[in-house]
């Protein structure tokens, strides 16, 4: 009887690893790695700028406690002031907001602007609530004859003034209710009718927050 066929056994291929889908995916993988590891090492990357600590009106004199720093990540960082740069003792030229980034632009060397600094009494009741960076109308009372009563109403002196800064100390507890002293920033222009409203009896009015300063 003859000998049956002997089915040969069939043998997988060997294994190409120089196959062009294994190395576009070695080469994908390869990428992958190295952009993470590139976002990783630039997350702490970012600019330190100047945050403003509190409202910094326009004439104030930039203190140590007025500013605080933050790191940011910007496009346009140049466009703010970086905590290399010196801040204390500049001149505020527009107002910044607490919280708010401050801009190169937003400040000036000291003597550029011309903004002076009055310091008036006025009753206590009338600085009540009022700190930096309040802004106020000023008031005069109008002169009157020696033993006669005010006939007129007070009269609007200045409008929107800034406040730089309410003495806390000087209060008193006298009929009067005592008396506080605040400093006013105002231009030099407007300094003769702040001390004759200072010497008639000054008021001042706070105006609510955000009141953009009168140009």
């Amino acid at each position: 009887m003859p000998d049956s066929p002997t089915p040969s056994a069939s043998r997988l291929p060997p294994a190409r690893w120089l196959d062009a889908r294994l190395l576009i995916g070695l080469l994908l993988v390869c990428v992958s790695v190295l952009v993470g590891a590139r976002l990783l090492g630039s997350a702490g990357d970012g600019t330190a700028v100047w945050v403003a600590a509190r409202d910094l009106p326009v004439g104030a004199t930039v203190g140590a406690g007025d500013l605080r720093a933050v790191t940011v990540r910007l496009g346009e960082a140049g466009a703010y002031l970086a905590v290399t740069s010196p801040a204390t003792g500049y001149q505020v030229v527009r107002e910044v907001a607490s919280g708010e980034l401050v801009p190169r632009a937003a400040l000036a060397d000291p003597g550029a602007v011309p903004v002076r600094r009055v310091v008036i009494s006025v009753e206590a009741g009338s600085a009540a609530g009022l700190r930096r960076g309040s802004r106020v109308d000023v008031y005069a009372d109008e002169p009157v004859p020696a033993g006669s009563a005010p006939t007129a109403p007070p009269r609007l002196v200045l409008a929107s003034v800034a406040v730089d800064a309410v003495d806390e100390g000087s209060a008193g507890f006298g009929p009067s209710g005592g008396r506080r002293a605040v400093a006013l920033l105002v231009s030099p222009e407007q300094v003769p009718a702040l001390l004759a409203a200072a010497g008639a009896g000054a008021h001042l009015v706070e105006l609510p927050a955000g009141t953009v300063a009168a140009r």
